[in-house]
């Protein structure tokens, strides 16, 4: 049985898609990958999704106006929760984020944790 050429065109540029090959002539498959792993917007999204996981209210880019240069500027996570510590007391968390993907590694340092002093 004989191909049509639509199809043999087909099974042809499948072909020759491959990590080198570039979309619409200015970047590759495999350019395009690098560029996103250098992003921070892979590790957005899992800062996201691990936030919602938690139970947290979760906006990305939100905009907003930088006061000092009046342009607008974008909030890569903005996040919030409320949570009942007893009867009538609740304590709100805002996480505001913006995601970056560093080629050095980060160390946070830590301060003893002095909560229980004020909730028990």
């Amino acid at each position: 049985m004989k191909e049509s050429s639509k199809q043999q065109s087909s099974r042809t540029r499948s072909k020759s898609i491959n990590a080198d090959t570039k979309i619409n002539g200015k970047i590759s498959i495999e350019e395009a990958k690098e560029a996103l792993r250098r992003s921070g917007y892979i590790l957005e999204h899992r800062v996201e999704n691990l936030l919602r996981r938690r139970e947290w209210y979760v906006a990305t880019n939100s905009p907003y106006e930088d006061h000092q240069t009046l342009k607008s500027r974008e909030l890569d996570v903005y996040a919030t929760k409320v949570s009942e510590i007893g009867a009538f007391d609740t304590f709100t968390g805002m996480i505001l984020a913006e995601c970056v993907n560093n080629a050095q590694p980060l160390a946070f340092i830590t301060k003893e944790d002095k909560s229980s002093i004020f909730f028990g």
